[in-house]
């Protein structure tokens, strides 16, 4: 459904944006090595903390330079949520900000990740603090006695397995392992077959994880958010304290809450030599509860292969790990915030990587679907490696990041969609970024359906003439993509189940000198790594990238959303996107609900294209004859195919134009496109747009609106000739 439009409305709101479009504002101090300033030119110190109310004459900056709004909270030092001082300086710094015409969004943690409080909540109850089950193991020969060194904490599962063909335990043939002294096990093989002497155990998440680092706060303990208690904890010391002191702003100046990279804290795990899985004190009894089998008994197929059975148990497993951790945090913060009146933004940890939504809350399109307004995060302000991923860059892939979030958007009917930029990766390195280029960074976002942004840019980045222009240029885009309803025709399936089929925890490397971001961050990258996973993964990419680069537009399905879609006549109809093309990436494993979501969609005229692997099992262990319509073996492959089946929505003439990225959003009277070029150079396109009446070319910069001369027209085609510097964008608008 195509909402009403005031075209004369729309017209003043491009010429000047309201507050809700434009940027929030970058203030924070971030604790990393170089000092940042703030607006008035005062030096912040590297050693601050967290974020800080800006001084009053930073507010009255702030609205001449084109910002919307502020992330406040109060003084994440001394303290912390309990000096009444602090409290009242917050209370004037939320009254200034409303009589400046900003509003304000409260950061809901002392320093990232959020969850703990500063701490208060393991002080509480030391029994909150996040959980993981981690594994010992040794091949052991008839002959040669193990030993394991076990640390003094709750064995699960203590048990030695035969090994078929040194590689694949058999977990029928398990022999429990009588440890009197614990510290010193020693056991011997029964028979001459090679065995693995396995121990798993309990104990805290912390060393060597992302909360145990200390990169940019003091290392501090975290919760498991895998614990719904744990988390009504964090609300009852955080987010009811915040309302009894400034409830009376809730709705009014503060709209919401920013909640910042939650994670189960798997990623990262330094000792023993192979990360953990996240647990939770009951897992056993939820798992039996869930799925009606013994968990403890299949464990070690989380860890090694253990045959047929393990697709099943993985699957099972991180299924329920993606519930718990979704019914626990973001539906409990989510609903906290409803319920007193204001919305819930903020980003998860790592949305580059499907094995990164595994390893961080087992389903991030679950997770965010909680999130009035979800987000992500871009560390990078070099543009042109959004479509060139490579796996030796930590960030990679922020393209699957920006279309996991818009994704969610589109399908829950959410107008907005979020992203804390930044040009971090640079700044660690000391390697400059232009004007150009950080406009760029923008660009490729808009062009992905990102519509709000916080700028984490320090205040030194630009001078005030440079952001008084990017402010107001990114507003009035935002605006524009903000409004009536996006369009696209293809829908990409969210394959996280072929992820959790192969997962297993990675073998950890030293982090010496001259490895590679791959090994060093993310060694589940590296060869000596699943390669059904590493496959899936990478090819999850790069299909991404592909379709992004040929200017085919799309959005992400997840299985939940694909089996409540209503499907006719060959159209997937899910929120208000509606799809002619749905796409199955490489993948092995999908659940039967959704196989049959497929299967109806094929049976109502639908076109389903897999790309390379398509699904041979389900999630549950048995084996699938998938049929498709179409299977095509490289991405090369599916362009030809999608030129042949699927009338695109905008053609490039005679020219390579990969460097081309655009979004399209239709209103009712209007067709928005936006265009960007992502590229060092001056570029020309000859462009067909699949729309009719006058075409107009809407100038982000300076908000004048223009006609532009159709060259050629065709049935439902207009070709018009466009033009962008380096990294520049525009909104081409169809009057019809």
């Amino acid at each position: 459904m195509i909402e009403k439009t005031d075209k004369c409305n729309i017209k003043q709101m491009f010429k000047s944006p309201g507050a809700e479009y434009r940027q929030i504002a970058p203030y924070t101090a971030t604790g990393i090595d170089n000092a940042e300033y703030d607006f008035s030119g005062e030096e912040i110190s590297p050693s601050r903390i967290g974020w800080r109310p800006p001084t009053y004459f930073e507010l009255e900056q702030l609205k001449d330079l084109g910002f919307g709004a502020i992330v406040t909270q109060v003084s994440p030092v001394d303290s912390y949520l309990n000096d009444e001082k602090e409290w009242e300086k917050l209370k004037e710094c939320i009254k200034k900000a409303k009589e400046y015409g900003l509003y304000a969004l409260i950061y809901d943690e002392q320093g990232f990740p959020s969850g703990d409080a500063g701490g208060f909540v393991l002080k509480e109850d030391p029994r909150y603090e996040a959980l993981g089950l981690y594994y010992l193991g040794t091949v052991v020969k008839k002959g040669q006695p193990a030993c394991l060194n076990l640390p003094d904490n709750k064995v699960v599962y203590l048990k030695a397995l035969p090994l078929n063909n040194e590689k694949q335990v058999n977990l029928n043939e398990a022999v429990n392992v009588d440890a009197k002294q614990l510290s010193q096990m020693v056991w011997e093989a029964p028979d001459e077959r090679s065995w693995l002497l396995m121990a798993l155990y309990e104990a805290p998440l912390f060393e060597g994880t992302f909360a145990g680092s200390g990169w940019i706060k003091e290392a501090r303990r975290y919760i498991n958010i895998l614990d719904e208690k744990a988390v009504e904890a964090f609300l009852r010391i955080t987010y009811d304290k915040y309302y009894e002191q400034l409830g009376e702003s809730f709705g009014d100046c503060i709209k919401g809450f920013f909640t910042d990279e939650v994670s189960l804290m798997v990623y990262r795990e330094a000792k023993p030599p192979y990360v953990a899985i996240p647990w939770r004190y009951d897992m056993p009894e939820k798992f039996r509860g869930k799925y009606g089998y013994d968990l403890v008994s299949c464990l070690p197929a989380l860890y090694v292969d253990a045959g047929p059975v393990s697709r099943k148990v993985r699957c099972n497993y991180y299924n329920l790990v993606s519930e718990l951790c979704e019914k626990a945090y973001f539906k409990q913060v989510s609903d906290w915030c409803e319920n007193h009146g204001i919305f819930l933004t903020g980003h998860l940890l790592m949305e580059e990587r499907l094995v990164w939504h595994t390893v961080m809350e087992g389903d991030a399109m679950k997770a965010l679907r909680h999130f009035r307004i979800p987000g992500m995060d871009v560390l990078s302000s070099r543009p042109l490696n959004i479509t060139k991923p490579n796996e030796h860059f930590l960030n990679e892939a922020p393209l699957v990041g920006a279309k996991t979030a818009v994704s969610v958007s589109h399908h829950a009917n959410r107008k907005r969609t979020f992203c804390e930029t930044s040009h971090f990766q640079e700044m660690f390195r000391d390697i400059p970024v232009s004007y150009e280029e950080i406009r760029g960074t923008y660009n490729w976002q808009l062009a992905m359906g990102i519509n709000l942004f916080a700028s984490l840019y320090p205040a030194n980045a630009l001078t005030h003439e440079k952001w008084k222009v990017l402010n107001d240029y990114v507003a009035r885009i935002s605006m524009m993509l903000s409004q009536g309803v996006h369009v696209a025709d293809i829908a990409v399936f969210y394959p996280i189940a072929s992820v959790w089929a192969n997962y297993v925890p990675s073998e950890r490397r030293s982090e010496g000198e001259g490895m590679d971001n791959a090994v060093r961050y993310a060694p589940w990258l590296a060869e000596k790594y699943v390669p059904e996973v590493k496959h899936i993964d990478n090819a999850f990419v790069e299909l991404t990238s592909h379709l992004v680069q040929n200017q085919r537009d799309f959005d992400y399905i997840h299985e939940d959303v694909l089996k409540e879609a209503q499907t006719e006549n060959g159209i997937i109809f899910a929120g208000q996107e509606k799809y002619k093309v749905l796409i199955l990436p490489p993948m092995d494993t999908i659940s039967p609900d959704a196989w049959n979501a497929v299967k109806s969609y094929m049976e109502s005229g639908g076109t389903v294209i897999g790309v390379g692997k398509i699904p041979i099992y389900t999630t549950e262990g048995d084996e699938l004859k998938a049929e498709v319509t179409y299977h095509v073996p490289s991405l090369d492959e599916l362009t030809k195919l999608l030129d042949r089946i699927l009338e695109p929505d905008i053609k490039v003439a005679e020219c390579e134009a990969s460097e081309l990225l655009y979004c399209h959003r239709s209103l009712e009277g209007l067709e928005v496109y936006f265009l960007a070029n992502n590229s060092f150079e001056r570029k020309s396109w000859k462009i067909g747009f699949s729309a009719e009446g006058q075409p107009q070319l809407w100038n982000p910069h300076n908000g004048d609106i223009t006609c532009v001369e159709v060259i050629q027209s065709e049935k439902g085609r207009s070709w018009l000739e466009i033009t962008l510097d380096s990294f520049d964008g525009c909104l081409v608008v169809f009057d019809k």
